[in-house]
């Protein structure tokens, strides 16, 4: 085996496997030093990895996802793109935008679609130069990669036309809602130009300051999260005062940036999913806020009888001393041979049902000690005695609750009864909802 006396004379293998541990910008110095190393340096494996490195990218691809002729023409339009004040957030405004499309194009391509490219340098200048301030590099990265949403009721909003066939665009804002008696949020992010124009419409109804940014609001505006343009934190708009939507961070200047992360990853963990938002508008499907995993839901099952429950926190309709809850439960019968999986032992021979009806509820909420501090009993649901049988869809019903502290708890049972209110083919039973949190959040979607 041959000696090498320097590090010139090592095989180009080495030379690529040693440059492969040094940043894109020492490469670049290091090329200046010979020719061999010059073309070490533009070796198209190391832009490979430099582009994932420093833009969480893996494709040959611009910004703007054109196609280029190697990962080191990629790289260097992505460096081009991007100034030095972007470049720490970029990454990571890349990465929460593939995890957060990657599920719309799997459970909502309709809200997909309504993403628009990414910005320009000139886009963000010109909007800075409207709200006479300048965007935070972390909502800046955001904004680079996507310019919001354009949805169809946005457009007839701003023509004064009824939005028609386009009502349920409403229900596609990208980061989610819920709805319950009359109540319905569907918040979108919003472009450039609305974000322009809205933020000027709440500062001068001195809803916010000047350096307040409205970044995604609902529909019809009941829900606003605006952005500091100093620091980059997000707060959401609730009556008389701004309640901070992501934890605070000593020394952190990238709230809208963690708030997006965390949102991308709830989507990727199934924490969040797609259903209707209405239970009772087939044209209602959108992202629910309604946790779907623990801890945010719980779920029991009761002679047959399966109970899922979720809440969440609804920051506009909650001033000062007063939290408002939103939640969701969720009644099935399960198919027969999962009856039997669940028939109590203590219970006797399982008894298989076809058919039972809700008759009352009733709930306890306890304070954050678990001490009753409240209880209430009544008929139906909403005013509704679902009727249960098995295999079809879980019937589903929101209400709301609320405290002063910032948190406590709920729980109850529901009571049933066998084949229907009107022709009874057993006897009733109680069927329980576990014990769930009411809490205010550290972060607020």
């Amino acid at each position: 085996m041959g000696t090498c006396d320097t590090i010139s004379d090592l095989e180009p293998q080495c030379l690529l496997q040693i440059f492969s541990h040094l940043s894109a910008r020492d490469c670049a110095r290091a090329a200046l030093v010979q020719r061999i190393w010059r073309d070490i340096a533009q070796d198209n494996s190391l832009f490979r990895q430099f582009l994932w490195e420093d833009y969480g990218w893996d494709a040959p691809t611009k910004p703007s996802n054109e196609a280029c002729a190697s990962y080191r023409l990629a790289y260097g339009a992505w460096a081009t793109e991007f100034g030095a004040d972007e470049s720490s957030y970029i990454k990571r405004s890349v990465t929460a935008w593939k995890s957060i499309e990657a599920f719309l194009t799997a459970h909502h391509p309709a809200i997909k679609s309504s993403l628009q490219p990414g910005a320009s340098e000139q886009d963000i200048r010109q909007a800075e130069e409207a709200l006479g301030c300048k965007l935070h590099p972390a909502l800046k990265a955001i904004y680079r990669l996507r310019n919001g949403q354009t949805l169809k009721y946005d457009q007839c909003f701003d023509e004064q036309v009824e939005p028609r066939n386009h009502e349920e665009s409403v229900f596609h804002g990208m980061f989610g809602g819920y709805s319950f008696y009359d109540e319905l949020v569907s918040v979108r992010m919003l472009p450039l130009d609305r974000m322009i124009k809205w933020t000027t419409v709440i500062q001068n109804g001195r809803l916010v300051n000047r350096n307040q940014i409205l970044f995604a609001a609902s529909f019809n505006f009941k829900k606003l999260f605006v952005v500091n343009s100093a620091d980059a934190s997000i707060s959401v708009v609730s009556p008389g005062v701004l309640l901070p939507a992501v934890p605070t961070v000593a020394g952190a200047e990238d709230g809208v940036l963690r708030w997006l992360e965390e949102y991308a990853r709830r989507l990727s963990c199934g924490y969040y999913c797609v259903e209707l938002l209405d239970p009772e508008l087939s044209s209602s499907a959108s992202i629910s806020l309604f946790p779907a995993q623990a801890p945010g839901m719980v779920k029991a099952v009761t002679r047959g009888v399966q109970v899922r429950g979720s809440c969440l926190y609804v920051p506009e309709h909650s001033p000062p001393g007063r939290n408002v809850f939103t939640y969701s439960i969720r009644f099935s019968l399960l198919p027969h041979d999962e009856q039997r999986q669940h028939w109590p032992a203590t219970a006797g021979p399982p008894r298989v049902l076809d058919s039972c009806q809700l008759m009352t509820r009733h709930w306890i909420i306890r304070n954050a000690e678990g001490e009753e501090i409240d209880e209430v009993r009544g008929e139906a649901v909403v005013g509704k005695f679902p009727l249960l049988r098995p295999g079809e869809p879980e019937f589903v019903y929101q209400s709301c609750t609320n405290q002063q502290a910032a948190r406590g708890y709920m729980e109850g049972d529901f009571t049933f009864v066998e084949g229907n209110i009107a022709k009874p083919t057993g006897p009733e039973w109680d069927v329980v909802c576990p014990r769930f949190v009411l809490e205010v959040p550290n972060f607020i979607f």
